[in-house]
């Protein structure tokens, strides 16, 4: 049926409890958001308007996290 184990056995945990209820998807909860507002909005402003400070002409992913003291993973985000 391509179920994993893991799928599996939530569901058999479930099942005595919430019956044919407990097979359904749950709702995954939402992890707060750990970047700001305000930090958004200065990368979204600092990336066409300024240009990087080591000669390049172009922002890179690296030398923008850098600049806006945020990591390059969560730039990405």
């Amino acid at each position: 049926m391509g179920l994993t184990g893991l799928t599996v056995s939530r569901w058999r945990k479930r099942y005595p409890d919430l019956g044919r209820e407990g097979l359904r998807d749950q709702l995954r909860r939402e992890l707060p958001r750990t970047v700001e507002d305000d930090t958004v909005a200065e990368v979204m402003d600092r990336a066409p308007q300024a240009k990087p400070t080591d000669g390049s002409t172009r922002w890179s992913a690296h030398n923008l996290a850098a600049a806006t003291s945020i990591s390059t993973t969560r730039l990405h985000r």
